[in-house]
């Protein structure tokens, strides 16, 4: 929610930028989101192999 709320602010900051550029942004930062959920479902995972509470029949 929080970095929703900075895309915002940033947009209201750029609102006399060429719309390309503001664009770009919004990739890089869905490329960010990505990434992180990536990397927080892999986290969960293996602590759940971890802790023996894997219960989706995935092999890691």
């Amino acid at each position: 929610e929080g970095a929703r709320q900075a895309l915002i602010e940033q947009h209201s900051q750029n609102e006399g930028a060429p719309a390309g550029a503001f664009r770009q942004g919004e990739r890089f930062f869905d490329q960010w989101k990505q990434g992180d959920a990536a990397c927080n479902w892999s986290a969960e995972a293996a602590q759940r192999v971890a802790l023996g509470t894997d219960t989706t029949g995935l092999e890691l």
